[in-house]
């Protein structure tokens, strides 16, 4: 992980918060206790051997593997790195932070990818300046124009890009290795997330991300989600809220919620296997980051009628984090930003954040907060996904909030088979009413075509004898 560059204007200064121990207690001391905040003699260089080695003996020991490597590398990072915000004046301090969260990251595999400073700077209005964005953007011969966005490469459609297969092209002839992945990546999902029929000159389409890139460990996402509710708990607007929302539900449990809609949004496992931005021709607007949060403004009659815009929950959100759209291709930034969507939207439809939470307590509220009120219809395996991803994680992780894990996965047990009885239902009417359809339709066109032979008949019976005339006489 890398520390945010710039905080928000609001925010106070500070000591930096300690990353949370998720793991509760174990009785078996992992070999390099030093690693654990203590005092050690020890090199600074060695901390990704000690972290491996410890990581490898939990593995040998056959603990609680999640959360106790999550555990091992957070109290990596607290020895590793200074505990105070870093200022925007000092970039030598930022950089030398960087690289000593690279070094602890990479020792569990995390991508390069996550790994990119651009993604920690501080946005107002999560826009870039005037210079910024010329920085940024950058027009070739050819007259293609590509602007970089952290996380995020957006191409300029000009006429006569019609289709996918064209702006590939462009790319690869611009770029030949760079973007030659965008051959193998066909499928829309894992690829540009949208039709051909729905491309426009003068769009800026985000390309896609390479696959392998993008993708993570149930692991590194649960490091990257609770670093940003420590950050999001900070912030002016959300923090507040956030307060609220922690009193009705503990943050392991909200952890292993993130991860579980994470995966419901993303298609299971790996998380980033599909592409973190998807257009949505309902709006003609693009939703981003891995919970597809939409980013649009409607135009609306304000009381005195006049038209004015107004921002989707997800973009004022997004807004009020200083998070740029390429930005939110972050996890860490992903889970800020929901969030933020889940106290925007419920400000919009006047109820309280917190009669969400704890969410698989209340799934099927959340499910309709989230998906509408015809998610039953539209994502019938919502709520079952949800809790299945949930107990997945929590037989995986564990939780210190829950005493007694063998009850909480009982209870999830039955809870699942009360949600898949309930899916099987939802999809069995589903099918019927689609051969209910589809018998009416049949029924339909065999009345249309007899319809119309009863007209031909009809027709032909009314219509006035053809009369024969014979030729005139030659008059004599």
């Amino acid at each position: 992980m890398i520390e945010r560059i710039h905080h928000h204007p609001l925010e106070t200064a500070g000591e930096t918060a300690e990353p949370r121990n998720l793991s509760g207690s174990y009785h078996h001391e992992p070999p390099s206790a030093d690693l654990f905040g203590g005092e050690t003699e020890q090199d600074e260089s060695s901390d990704e051997e000690n972290l491996k080695e410890t990581l490898a003996w939990l593995a040998k020991h056959k603990l609680v593997r999640y959360l106790v490597a999550l555990t091992a590398v957070n109290y990596a990072l607290r020895a590793s790195l200074p505990q105070h915000h870093a200022s925007p004046d000092a970039p030598a301090t930022q950089t030398e932070r960087a690289n000593n969260q690279e070094k602890v990251l990479s020792s569990i595999g995390e991508s390069e990818y996550y790994q990119n400073p651009a993604f920690f700077g501080y946005h107002p209005n999560g826009e870039y300046t005037a210079a910024e964005k010329a920085e940024r953007t950058r027009t070739y011969d050819d007259g293609t124009t590509l602007f970089r966005d952290a996380g995020a490469t957006f191409f300029l459609t000009r006429p006569g890009h019609s289709s996918k297969a064209q702006i590939i092209r462009d790319m690869i002839g611009l770029y030949e290795r760079e973007y030659d992945y965008l051959e193998r990546q066909t499928n829309k999902i894992n690829s540009f997330n949208i039709h051909d029929g729905e491309i426009k000159p003068g769009m800026y389409l985000p390309l896609p991300t390479r696959e392998e890139d993008r993708q993570l460990s149930d692991e590194q996402f649960l490091i990257f989600a609770e670093r940003a509710v420590a950050e999001i708990r900070k912030h002016p607007k959300y923090g507040p809220f956030m307060e609220r929302i922690l009193q009705k539900t503990s943050v392991d449990d909200l952890l292993l919620t993130l991860l579980a809609v994470a995966k419901q949004e993303c298609g299971g496992a790996p998380l980033g296997q599909f592409e973190f931005h998807r257009h949505e021709p309902r709006r003609d607007a693009f939703s981003f980051s891995l919970f597809h949060l939409l980013m649009y403004e409607a135009e609306r009659k304000d009381a005195a009628g006049k038209k004015v815009k107004v921002a989707s929950a997800g973009l004022k959100a997004r807004r009020a984090l200083g998070l740029t759209e390429g930005q939110l291709y972050h996890p860490e930034n992903a889970v800020m930003a929901f969030m933020g969507f889940i106290i925007e939207r419920a400000q919009e439809l006047k109820i309280e954040p917190t009669t969400l939470f704890p969410i698989i307590a209340h799934h099927n509220l959340f499910a309709k907060f989230y998906n509408g009120k015809a998610w039953e219809n539209r994502n019938p395996d919502y709520v079952y996904n949800i809790l299945r991803y949930y107990r997945q994680a929590l037989e995986k992780v564990g939780m210190h909030a829950h005493q007694d894990t063998a009850a909480a996965l009982e209870k999830l047990d039955k809870l699942i088979e009360i949600e898949k009885n309930k899916l099987d239902k939802r999809l069995a009417e589903k099918e019927h009413r689609q051969k209910q359809k589809a018998k009416q339709g049949t029924r339909n066109k065999q009345s249309e075509t007899q319809a119309q032979a009863r007209n031909v008949q009809l027709k032909a019976k009314h219509s006035p004898p053809q009369t024969r005339f014979a030729p005139s006489g030659r008059k004599g």
